[in-house]
């Protein structure tokens, strides 16, 4: 059977996002990959928080005082499936209390590799 991850409350734009640091996926990208064949990853929650920063900060990230760069959403799903580096059969976003529109779950690639192409139309949900 195919496991399932989730993701909960990322709040990508907030700065106690510590996804938004490259060491951190570095570590996370690793685990994901031992996982093996992954049939759901669930984005569950307030994936961008809008709230502490500009909706384009949370999705787009932002360069730091210095030379590192902050992990965005679109830039953290990148990362992850970048050179299919992991086996995900399907995307599945459950949106948050802060989310105001519908609360149904989105699922999306039923079955199939995403590329980057995909990751656009996911990153936009």
């Amino acid at each position: 059977m195919a496991k399932q991850i989730v993701f909960s409350d990322l709040h990508f734009g907030s700065p106690t996002c510590s996804l938004r640091k490259e060491t951190i996926n570095k570590k996370l990208l690793a685990f994901l990959r031992e996982q093996g064949e992954i049939g759901q990853l669930i984005l569950a929650g307030d994936i961008l928080d809008a709230n502490i920063s500009s909706l384009t900060q949370a999705i787009e990230g932002r360069k730091d005082s210095g030379p590192h760069e902050r992990f965005g959403f679109r830039k953290w799903l990148a990362y992850l499936f970048e050179q299919d580096s992991l086996d995900v059969e399907e995307i599945v976003y459950v949106p948050g209390t802060r989310r105001r529109q519908s609360s149904k779950a989105v699922r999306y690639g039923p079955k199939r590799k995403h590329n980057r192409k995909d990751l656009k139309t996911i990153s936009n949900i």
